[in-house]
This record gives C-alpha cells, sequence and structure tokens, in this order.
C-alpha cells in the first residue's frame, strides 16, 4: 500500500488529503493507502456512523484524521467542509473526488428526478469538489486533483445513459482543469475504472434487471478496490491524465479512441456478448 502513493508523498511532503465517499468502496481503499503513507486526511461521507469507525481505525498518534458528514450534491456544506479542512490543516495537496450514485434503465423510462440526482452527485459533486479545493492549490502553485469517473464515460451503451453522461461530463471537466491550471502547478488525473466490487449499487435507481447485470460483472472482476486505488494513486503520481483500470478495459478505450463509428456500431454486440 505505501508504494502506491510514494511519488505523491516525495510530491507533495505535506500530505494533505481530502476523499469524498471515504466511508466503503474506493474511496475507503484510498483512504486506507494514503494513511498508510502519513497522509493527513479529510474523509468525508454521507454515511456518518461508517465514517466515523473508518476515522477511527486508521487515525495514529502522530496523524490526524478528519471526518465531515457531508453530501457532495450540496455546494455550501461540502465546500464549507473542505475550507474547515483546509483552514486546520493550512492548504490541500491533494482531492480526491470518489463519491458517486448509480442509475440504469431505458432513456425513455428514466423520470427528470432521477436525472437530476445522478447529475447532481456525479457530475456537479465533483465540480463542487474542485471548486473548492482549487483557490487553495492555486494560492500554493502546487496539488492534484484525482477525479474518479468511469469506463462507462466512453464505454456508453444502451440503458445506461444518465450514468454515462455524468461519468462523460467528469472525464470532460478533468481535461478542461488539467489545460487551465497546467501553468500554476496544479494536475488533474481522470480514473475511469470498469467493474470491480463496491456498494456503488447500494441505494441504485432505474431498472432493477440492469443493476443485477452490474452487480454480476462486479463479482466477476479481475480486481478489488484496494488494487484500484494503487493503480490510481501510482498513476497520478506518475502524471498521468488518463487512467483506465482494470488493464481489459484499455481495449475498449484505444477502440473507441480510434475507431468511434466502428465502437458504436459493433458495442451493443460485445455488451450482449458480456452479459451472457
Amino acid at each position: 500500500m505505501r508504494q502506491a502513493a510514494r511519488r505523491l508523498s516525495a510530491d507533495f511532503p505535506r500530505k494533505r488529503a481530502v476523499v469524498t465517499g471515504a466511508a466503503s468502496g474506493l474511496g475507503l481503499a484510498f483512504a486506507k493507502q494514503l494513511a498508510a503513507d502519513g497522509w493527513t486526511l479529510g474523509l468525508m461521507d454521507r454515511n456518518i456512523g461508517e465514517l466515523k469507525a473508518v476515522r477511527n481505525s486508521l487515525a495514529q498518534a502522530d496523524q490526524s484524521i478528519y471526518s465531515y458528514h457531508v453530501d457532495i450534491a450540496d455546494a455550501e456544506g461540502f465546500g464549507g467542509a473542505v475550507e474547515r479542512f483546509a483552514e486546520a490543516e493550512h492548504g490541500i495537496d491533494l482531492m480526491v473526488n470518489n463519491a458517486g450514485v448509480a442509475a440504469g434503465g431505458e432513456f425513455l423510462a428514466t423520470p427528470l428526478e432521477d436525472w437530476r440526482w445522478i447529475v447532481d452527485i456525479n457530475l456537479l459533486g465533483v465540480v463542487h469538489g474542485c471548486r473548492a479545493a482549487l483557490p487553495y492549490m492555486r494560492t500554493a502553485q502546487s496539488g492534484c486533483i484525482i477525479n474518479i469517473a468511469s469506463a462507462a464515460a466512453f464505454a456508453c451503451g444502451a440503458h445506461t445513459s444518465a450514468y454515462s453522461v455524468t461519468k462523460a461530463g467528469v472525464v470532460a471537466l478533468s481535461e478542461c482543469l488539467m489545460q487551465e491550471f497546467a501553468g500554476e502547478g496544479l494536475r488533474v488525473t481522470v480514473a475511469m475504472p470498469g467493474f470491480f466490487p463496491t456498494k456503488l449499487l447500494d441505494g441504485s435507481r432505474g431498472a432493477p434487471a440492469v443493476a443485477a447485470t452490474a452487480r454480476r460483472l462486479m463479482e466477476a472482476s479481475s480486481v478489488n478496490a484496494d488494487e484500484v486505488a494503487s493503480i490510481i494513486l501510482d498513476a497520478a503520481g506518475r502524471r498521468r491524465v488518463h487512467v483506465i483500470v482494470p488493464g481489459e478495459y484499455r481495449k475498449l478505450w484505444r477502440w473507441k479512441r480510434w475507431f468511434p463509428g466502428h465502437f458504436v456500431r459493433n458495442f451493443p454486440k460485445f455488451a450482449a456478448r458480456v452479459r451472457s
């Protein structure tokens, strides 16, 4: 675990990080690996009970671990929590915008309420996190943002429109910020993981059949949350902009980028084979 954050720790010796969705899954994996390397952490989640348990399990005598009960869709509340952490620790070196939700189903059957819900969390939640952290990083002329998107950002398929749109937006946002702030010593990495076991589907909205298929694919994944977090942290330390994990998803990434028309025409057949 220590090796994953080694390069980031060398670049940011004060080691101050905020992680959203830190009570479980990938967010918890990030928190564990950063804590193991001595980072001061601001852990944020909607589940305050699980979050406090995580904080207590990670805290060491010489290490500060803060926990904040936060809904990332609440710009004011989220921003206030980031501000409290930054003021207490005199800055932020790493912002991990990880928290997210899932929805699946036919486009015309997805209510606008579900669209607003998932956009508010998956896309605007990342916007809120970036807006909260960037002023501190800009003042210091130093910092790294890791935004968690999904392979659904490029492997866009039927019955995933709401989820894919939000994750594609996170990729676009990350690429824009990377270019906009590159001259100020700031870095942005966007991760696009495929299926792996997490609690993402707990509380998901939409068609049960879509969620059931996603759950089967999660259970069949070649990687777990700890491995995904390790790969992403190492890639951010190497200053990579895009991270695709597990490795087999890189073929889909290249297929979509190099032959987009062919991909869109043939991806439904590929997805059907995977589902079956």
